[in-house]
């Protein structure tokens, strides 16, 4: 009985080795996979990064084409541009419309000085209660009239200064 004693413990031994052994490798080989799986997505993302940054650079490239391309648009446009006469006849129109500049200021000015001495006096002549409310009536209607002689004036400088621009 000692030598089959002996036979199965070495059996059971034997058997508990391999199955130690397979077990340790079936663990090692669960490991190795998952090491192979995390450098793939480590890969994986190297390689979305590339690809992003090679976007962007084509996106950026883009971008400062067509920049160029609108400055260059520009550009043309510029050239193209017409209304600029040379010559005696361009400076002969710039002077007629400085004039006319200076002619339209010195009236809106003057309009507006003679409404505000008005509009001052009947501020000052309002000194009882009745007086104030009628004179609050007229300084509205001064100022209505103001805009309006401003209004009329603006517009008679704006068709005058188009008179010349468009004389040849």
């Amino acid at each position: 009985m000692g030598t089959i004693n002996k036979g199965e413990n070495m059996l059971n031994k034997i058997i508990s080795i391999i199955l130690i052994m397979s077990f340790s490798s079936f663990l090692l080989s669960t490991e190795v996979k998952t090491i192979s799986d995390k450098e793939k997505s480590k890969l994986e993302e190297k390689q979305i990064k590339e690809e992003s940054k090679t976007k962007k650079e084509s996106g950026e490239i883009e971008r400062k084409k067509t920049k160029k391309l609108k400055k260059l648009n520009q550009i043309n446009s510029k050239k193209k541009r017409p209304g600029k006469i040379k010559g005696k006849k361009d400076s002969e129109k710039k002077e007629q419309i400085q004039l006319l500049k200076k002619f339209c200021k010195s009236n809106k000015l003057e309009i507006k000085n003679r409404y505000r001495n008005r509009i001052e006096g009947l501020k000052k002549s309002g000194n009882n209660s009745t007086l104030r409310n009628s004179n609050s009536e007229l300084i509205k209607q001064l100022k209505s009239e103001l805009r309006m002689e401003l209004e009329t004036l603006k517009k008679d400088c704006k068709y005058k200064s188009d008179q010349i621009k468009n004389n040849n």
